[in-house]
C-alpha cells in the first residue's frame, strides 16, 4: 500500500473507532452488563485496504469474558492461517473454510474482518428481543460507515442473522437485484444476494454461521462455491 493510501486507510479506521467508542458509552449506561465484555472492531490486520474487493461480517464477537475495548487492527488475520493453531470454533472453522483453495485464501488476505454488530454478547439467541433490537439500531451507523469506507465487491455474511441484518436494517433498505440459494438447512446453508445500497453494487454471499459449522466436508463445499463466486 502506499504511504497515502496507507493515511487515507488510518483516518477512515480513527472516525470509525470514534463512532464505535460513543456508541459503546451510549449502549453501557443501559446495559452495564457491556462495560465487562466490551467491543472488538476487526479480526484482521487490514481495514478499507485500496487491494481488496471483500468484506467479511460475522455477527458479533461473542465471548463471555472480561476484555479491554479493542477497536485496532489485528497484528495477524485472526480467520486465517492453520485451524490447529486456535481452540476459537470461529476462527478454526473459517480457516478451514479460507484455506479451501489457494486462490479463495489469497483473495482474502487483505479483506476486512469485521461484525454486524461489534458489542461482545455471550449468546446472541439468548437476548432479550429489546437488547438484540438496541444493538442493531446502535450498530446500524458503524455497519453503514464500515461499507462505504470499504467500497466491496463482495460482503460475506457469517450465518442468516448476519445476512437479514444487511437485507433488513440497513438503511435506507437494500434493493434486492438477485438471489441465488446453492444449498439449504438448519446449519449448512448457503446462498448469494445482489444488492444495491446507496450508491454501491455488491453482492451479499451468505455462509454457515462459523461457530456451528464443524463439517470439514460441508466446509469445503462451501469453500468451493465461493471461490467460483470471488472469482467471478
Amino acid at each position: 500500500m502506499s504511504q497515502a493510501g496507507k493515511e487515507r486507510s488510518d483516518q477512515k479506521l480513527k472516525s470509525l473507532q470514534s463512532m464505535v467508542a460513543e456508541a459503546f458509552e451510549h449502549l453501557s449506561k443501559k446495559y452495564p452488563d457491556l462495560r465487562r465484555r466490551k467491543a472488538t472492531l476487526l479480526l484482521g490486520r487490514h481495514y478499507a485496504h485500496p487491494r481488496s474487493r471483500v468484506l467479511m461480517l460475522g455477527l458479533n464477537p461473542g465471548l463471555d469474558e472480561e476484555l479491554p475495548l479493542d477497536l485496532e487492527c489485528q497484528k495477524e488475520n485472526s480467520l486465517l492461517g492453520d485451524p490447529g493453531d486456535t481452540e476459537i470454533a470461529y476462527w478454526r472453522n473459517a480457516r478451514r473454510l479460507f484455506a479451501t483453495t489457494p486462490r479463495l485464501s489469497a483473495v482474502l488476505e487483505y479483506a476486512t474482518f469485521s461484525f454486524c454488530c461489534p458489542f461482545r454478547t455471550p449468546s446472541w439467541s439468548s437476548l432479550s428481543s429489546a437488547q438484540r433490537r438496541d444493538l442493531i439500531e446502535e450498530s446500524m451507523p458503524t455497519l453503514a460507515r464500515i461499507l462505504e469506507d470499504c467500497r466491496p465487491e463482495f460482503v460475506i455474511a457469517a450465518g442468516r442473522t448476519a445476512q437479514r441484518i444487511l437485507t433488513d436494517r440497513l438503511r435506507p433498505p437494500p434493493q434486492v437485484k438477485s438471489r441465488s440459494r446453492r444449498a439449504k438447512g438448519p446449519i449448512y446453508s448457503w446462498e448469494r444476494l445482489d444488492l444495491q445500497w446507496r450508491h454501491l453494487d455488491f453482492a451479499v454471499l451468505q455462509i454457515p454461521h462459523l461457530s456451528r459449522a464443524n463439517s470439514a466436508k460441508k466446509l469445503r463445499e462451501c469453500g468451493l462455491w465461493l471461490d467460483r463466486n470471488l472469482a467471478a
